[in-house]
């Protein structure tokens, strides 16, 4: 049953439950995130997001992210208590990661050109949103990396920084992190990843590495499909398929006018 709130003074439509910045964006709206991906399970880590929602006196600063919208709910995304919590996130984010790109860009869209907190390490890049470990586990159901030590020694790695046994090197940890934080080295024949070496398989028509041997067993293993069903990339399988279709040859009865 859909319902109406306003966010921002206009009046929106949306389902029940539906997580509110998925209803914003849909309207236009831009509220700024740094660890939501529509493929992951929003968990609201990063605090970006963060809103204010009100109904009567009550109000109280969410993550829009994963908030579940409700009728007749108030939702202001750059009010004075908005913009103060938004600006000190990044102004932490800024002490932890200095030289990141997109939490510099943000900061820069805030008005924040320093931080007064003090920055342990200006080559850190990770910001611990766990989108890594999420896309391991969510996506993949690898669970190779996790969190290592806690508070301000905490960060994303394998057990005991040694090469993980499940880790197939799909590198999905690495194309998901908004700000770079997992380097991985790769030719036509290697990739290498969290401290172990894949080999690479490559496409039988464009001659491509687009997918490592590992990774290949683990999706045979896990979907049940036949190994030759990845002798060929992504981009030549959407090209054959084109291909076909283009050589169809249609009934005059079913002519296109």
């Amino acid at each position: 049953m859909g319902i109406t709130f306003k966010i921002d003074g206009m009046t929106v439509q949306a389902e029940e439950n539906e997580p509110l910045i998925d209803v914003a964006n849909r309207y236009g709206i831009k509220i700024p995130t740094l660890c939501y991906h529509n493929a992951l399970e929003a968990t609201g880590n990063c605090r970006i997001c963060s809103v204010e929602v009100k109904h009567g006196s009550w109000s109280k600063l969410v993550t829009a992210c994963n908030y579940p919208v409700w009728q007749d709910m108030e939702v202001s995304t750059k009010n004075e208590r908005v913009m103060f919590s938004r600006k000190m996130t990044l102004k932490m984010l800024l002490a932890r990661c200095p030289q990141v790109e997109p939490v510099q860009k943000l900061a820069k869209e805030y008005g924040i050109s320093a931080t007064e907190y003090p920055t342990r390490n200006f080559e850190e890049k990770c910001i611990l949103c766990y989108m890594c470990v999420r896309a391991c586990e969510e996506l993949i159901g690898t669970k190779s990396i996790s969190a290592i030590n806690r508070g301000i020694e905490k960060t994303i790695g394998v057990p005991f920084d040694e090469a993980s046994p499940t880790c197939i090197g799909c590198a999905s940890c690495a194309n998901i992190c908004p700000t770079g934080a997992i380097p991985f080295e790769e030719n036509d024949l290697i990739r290498k990843i969290w401290n172990k070496e894949f080999e690479m398989l490559r496409c039988t028509e464009c001659g491509k590495a687009h997918i490592t041997k590992a990774q290949r067993d683990y999706l045979c293993r896990k979907n049940g499909v036949k190994p030759d069903y990845f002798d060929k990339c992504d981009a030549c399988k959407r090209k054959d398929l084109a291909h076909t279709f283009n050589s169809l040859i249609l009934p005059d009865e079913m002519e296109i006018k």
